[in-house]
């Protein structure tokens, strides 16, 4: 049976509901927005562009492609750790976190994926290698305050550092990333 992304949304509400997850996740689930970068509706988010990202390790933000708007609730921005999400969907996987400060969305954090070329086998099929890198002011549900710098695959020389991974660990291999998919673009 398809659904329409709309029932969807109505039966994980109600799901939400009947499980006690309550009134603050469904007002999130429900808050969903997709737009495109450059969006009037992405103005009051603008905290993000003052950001000196590349002194960070991160990845500029995409200016182009689409962007999904994730708003939070309640207790379930208190689990979250902010109060408003930014998901780009052009590479790398980016997703930029606020929190309300004195009625504005202000800048709390940030995490981008990078997906290399060789794959590996999981439990869950073939996947990428890939590399997070995530940065947050304070810590959330999912990531500690700081720089934090995650590799998933087969590469001696950064699963040996697993636990220490540094900008000076992976930018060299983003760069080669980076020079293979630029090569494969222009052969296509």
């Amino acid at each position: 049976m398809k659904t329409s992304p709309r029932a969807g949304l109505i039966l994980a509400a109600g799901l939400a509901l009947t499980t006690g997850c309550g009134v603050d996740v469904v007002r999130s689930l429900l808050s969903v927005r997709h737009e495109h970068v450059g969006s009037p509706r992405l103005r009051e988010f603008a905290s993000m562009d003052a950001v000196h990202r590349d002194s960070l390790g991160l990845a500029p933000l995409p200016t182009a492609g689409g962007v999904k708007i994730e708003r939070r609730f309640g207790r379930d921005a208190e689990h979250a750790g902010y109060d408003a999400v930014l998901a780009f969907v052009a590479p790398p996987g980016k997703t930029v976190e606020f929190v309300r400060v004195g009625g504005r969305y202000a800048w709390s954090g940030e995490s981008e994926r990078h997906y290399g070329p060789k794959t590996f086998a999981t439990p869950d099929g073939w996947q990428h290698e890939q590399i997070a890198i995530l940065y947050h002011l304070h810590a959330t549900a999912t990531a500690p305050p700081g720089l934090k710098i995650l590799y998933w695959g087969t590469d001696t020389a950064l699963t040996r550092r697993e636990l220490d991974l540094t900008l000076a660990d992976v930018r060299p291999v983003l760069r080669q990333w980076d020079s293979l998919r630029a090569a494969h673009e222009a052969d296509d």
